[in-house]
Parts: structure tokens; sequence; C-alpha cells
């Protein structure tokens, strides 16, 4: 027996070795009776969306190790992707799988930081699409969260994702949140944003407030015209 050969045996050993792992912390009748009860149609679909969204997440992640010029075969992310959810289901936390994916894909680059930083930013935009199904949640079910939750939502999302969102796409997610009677405390520099969605100002220069008061105050505000502008434009 090769290495090769004795590395698959091996892989099919630690797999059928985590199924029976996993089976044996369920009610084995339970489940059976679950599945019975079920609809086989709704079941379906969700294996259909199940292998979808694997499949997609690869090809996401095939794009960003194409930008930084590390080529692996669809077909291969893909497996891989899913040996790293099998780990992410049965290790404590979800970054077991994260981590299997980096070593599966070591071997396909010479240098590990390839393979670190593109399951780290595939990561980050994973969760950052969960962000944007959660403020899309709330805004036509806001009641329905408890509020400590929905503002931690909000406030991840406005802080993480403002630079990657057009302003305007921005400024209309806040509107709508806002006109719900949700007040919304924003820390930002792009200032066709603040004077689009606030209704009161509050300027701080090098950990000085500097002014405060609505849009229109602020825009005339002379503190403000020469922090921003400098002197000359304060003097005209």
């Amino acid at each position: 027996m090769n290495r090769k050969q004795l590395l698959n045996f091996l892989k099919i050993a630690v797999s059928i070795g985590l199924l029976t792992f996993i089976f044996s912390t369920i009610d084995i009748q339970a489940f059976l009776q679950v599945i019975r009860t079920a609809n086989l149609w709704w079941l379906l679909a969700a294996f259909v969306g199940l292998i979808v969204g694997v499949v997609f997440r690869a090809w996401r992640w095939k794009i960003l190790l194409d930008a930084i010029g590390v080529v692996v075969p669809i077909g291969e992310l893909t497996a891989i992707y899913f040996i790293g959810f099998l780990f992410n289901n049965i290790l404590p936390s979800g970054l077991g799988g994260d981590a299997i994916r980096m070593i599966e894909l070591n071997r396909h680059s010479e240098r590990a930081s390839d393979a670190v930083t593109s399951v780290l930013v595939d990561r980050f935009l994973g969760l950052s699409a969960l962000q944007a199904i959660a403020l899309v949640a709330l805004l036509f079910n806001w009641n329905s969260i408890p509020r400590p939750v929905a503002y931690f939502t909000v406030a991840i999302f406005v802080g993480g994702l403002v630079g990657a969102l057009e302003v305007d796409e921005m400024v209309v997610i806040i509107r709508r949140l806002r006109d719900q009677g949700v007040t919304i405390f924003v820390i930002e520099h792009i200032m066709r944003a603040i004077m689009a969605l606030s209704d009161r100002i509050v300027v701080i220069h090098f950990g000085r407030k500097i002014a405060e008061g609505t849009p229109q105050d602020i825009a005339a505000d002379e503190n403000v015209i020469k922090a921003y502008l400098g002197e000359d434009y304060a003097v005209s």
C-alpha cells in the first residue's frame, strides 16, 4: 500500500468514525420517526439547497483564490468545502472547518499565508451576507426580535459594511429603520451620508467636541469649516 492509498484509507476511517460518533449522540428511533412523518419534497428541497449553497460558496472561494494566483479546480474546492462543512458541524465551534480548509488548501500553494488569507476573507464575506439577511429580516419584523439583539445587529451591520455599501444604499436602509421609531447612533466621516441621515450632529476633532446642531447648523459652523477645509476657507 503506497502513501496515497494509506492516506485515502485514513480519510475513510476517520469519516466513518466521525459519522458513528454523530449518530451515537442522537436518538435513532426519534430521528427515524421524524423522517417518516416529514414531507419528503421539503426534505429534498432542503438537501438540494444545501448542496447548491456549498457549491456556491466554493465558487466564491475560487474567485478569491484566482485573485491571489492560486489555481484550484472548482470540483476540488467543493470537496474541500464539504469536508470543512462536516468538521464545522461536529466540532465545538464553527471554526474547525476553516482550519481543515486551510490545511487542505495548503497543498496547492507554496505560501501558507495564501490559504489562511483566502479562508479568512471567505469567512468574512459569509458573515457579511448573514448580517445583510438579518438586517432585511429586521426591517419587516422589528417587534419580534429582542431589542438588545436588534440593536446589536444594526450596529454590527452599519459598522462593518458602511464602507462596502454605496452611500445611497446605506442611507435608504437606515432611513427605513428610523421610520420604524429606531434611534440610530452613527459614527461616520462621509459627510454626504451624515447630512442626509442625521437629525442632529456632533462633530469631534482631535478628541474635542467643536460643534453640535442640525445638519444646516453644522454646514455653516466656522469651527467645522476651519477643521475640515482650513483657515482660508473659514476666513472667506
